[in-house]
């Protein structure tokens, strides 16, 4: 997944449009892969490293199905079955490519936006993606997130539990009801007010919300323009995009929501700011077996578990409460 040029708000901004100021024309979102003689830019840790490349990565692909030729002209492909002359007749134009036949092969994915005003009094709109793929999860995963480097005074980010970085692009797990995505919201003095909206979205059959942790309010994002007003303040544990409504929820099933389950190098933590009584813990191999058991905990509310005896591996913790049970995947 990629955002196009002018979706990006740390770009110069135009006074009078408040958008982008990166030259005219209409700005493409970068494809899946990488074009045959299209240049590209690798970006690597403090730390470097070896890049590598293998011929296994490689595709046969026409341009304009999962990749774009970034260039000044159009492009346009010739009919080797006609003659080499100017009629346009031999020539077809890439954008008359089956979209419907494309998008059934790619994930699930939306990209979100901000929209609001700057110490300048210019209004802009900041633009954030995510995809869905059951391989994935809110670990970093290499080709699936991308570090955000927007440091303006109001932005959000993708801020997952463990992790420092903020993403302005992420790769999670499949989408579901009790999915909840960690959306970090920085505001400065001079916004009251900010809005929300999906700018896109493909592949996704299902309502998808605004979630208040603190409120438990739901708000519809179906092409709809959310406004929050907050105050100054950078809100990390606030706010997640959710994709069921509170409003459905009994009351079980609100109190399952407050246990949150995470992990640290090798702990496994259980957060319980509801009202249920943590009972039991347990831990499970993605093949279903059982491999740990813990029950009687001193302190139901803030529970801190070892695993170090598991492998590094993906794992499913179920926690059992008196109100029912809810599981997360895991990477110890």
């Amino acid at each position: 997944m990629a955002i196009p040029a002018d979706g990006f708000t740390q770009n110069p901004t135009d006074p009078a449009l408040g958008v982008p100021r990166i030259g005219g024309g209409t700005y493409k979102t970068p494809l899946d892969y990488i074009p045959v003689g299209q240049g590209f830019f690798v970006v690597g840790s403090a730390t470097g490293g070896n890049i590598l490349f293998r011929n296994s990565q490689r595709r046969a692909l026409s341009i304009g199905s999962q990749s774009i030729f970034f260039k000044a002209q159009k492009l346009r492909t010739f009919n080797q079955q006609d003659n080499f002359d100017d009629d346009d007749n031999n020539y077809q134009e890439l954008d008359d490519i089956d979209q419907e036949n494309i998008e059934k092969q790619q994930v699930p994915l939306m990209k979100l936006g901000l929209d609001y005003t700057n110490e300048q009094d210019l209004k802009l709109h900041h633009q954030i993606g995510i995809s869905f793929n059951s391989f994935n999860s809110f670990a970093y995963e290499p080709g699936y997130d991308a570090q955000s480097i927007n440091d303006s005074n109001t932005t959000m980010n993708w801020k997952f539990e463990n992790d420092d970085k903020r993403y302005v692009i992420a790769g999670v797990q499949s989408i579901s009801e009790s999915l909840e995505i960690p959306l970090e919201i920085k505001v400065d003095d001079k916004n009251s007010s900010i809005y929300l909206t999906i700018d896109e979205w493909q592949n996704i059959d299902r309502d998808v919300y605004l979630l208040d942790k603190l409120t438990e309010e739901t708000k519809l994002l179906n092409n709809e323009r959310v406004e929050l007003n907050l105050d100054p303040a950078t809100y990390t544990d606030r706010f997640a995009i959710a994709f069921r409504s509170n409003q459905t929820l009994s009351v079980e099933e609100k109190e399952l929501k407050k246990v949150l389950i995470s992990t640290r190098d090798k702990e496994i933590l259980i957060n319980n700011t509801g009202d249920s009584i943590v009972q039991e813990v347990e831990v499970y191999n993605i093949l279903g077996k059982q491999l740990k058991e813990w029950n009687n905990f001193e302190d139901p509310k803030n529970i801190i578990l070892d695993a170090s005896t598991l492998d590094a591996n993906i794992y499913i913790v179920k926690a059992t409460t008196d109100k029912g049970a809810t599981t997360l995947k895991v990477i110890l």
